[in-house]
């Protein structure tokens, strides 16, 4: 593990696969929301949302996926704030996010999230 690598509540990470690499994903955020968290980073007229706000969400997000024991997060959505919501809470849990088209259908989804491990499904559709 090196220096940096940390989980969504700052504590070291041990589980890591990217031993070789201190930044990653989260740690854009964890920059953004630290260095202009105010700024709006997501969305226009509605659904604004501000680095600080994204990483709090995320972060939120990050637990449920922990807590759910799930290997993965499969978004199946329409393109919106709860996009990258999910992607960073992802990365902070330090699952692979799969974004799945919504117009398959329910049986060719199902067939691909059935093919193995406990998934965390985050969408609205």
């Amino acid at each position: 593990m090196q220096d940096g690598c940390r989980d969504f509540d700052g504590q070291p990470r041990t589980d890591t696969k990217f031993k070789g690499s201190a930044m990653n994903l989260t740690t854009l955020l964890d920059m953004a929301a630290e260095g202009f968290g105010d700024r709006v980073v997501v969305g226009f007229r509605d659904g604004r949302l501000t680095a600080a706000r994204l990483m709090d969400l995320a972060k939120g997000g990050a637990r449920v996926v922990q807590e759910a024991g799930a290997d993965a997060l499969v978004f199946l959505g329409v393109n919106g704030p709860a996009f990258p919501v999910a992607l960073f809470a992802a990365a902070y849990a330090g699952v692979p996010m799969a974004p799945f088209n919504y117009r398959l259908g329910a049986e060719r989804i199902e067939q691909a999230l059935d093919f193995r491990g406990t998934r965390l499904r985050s969408g609205s559709v």
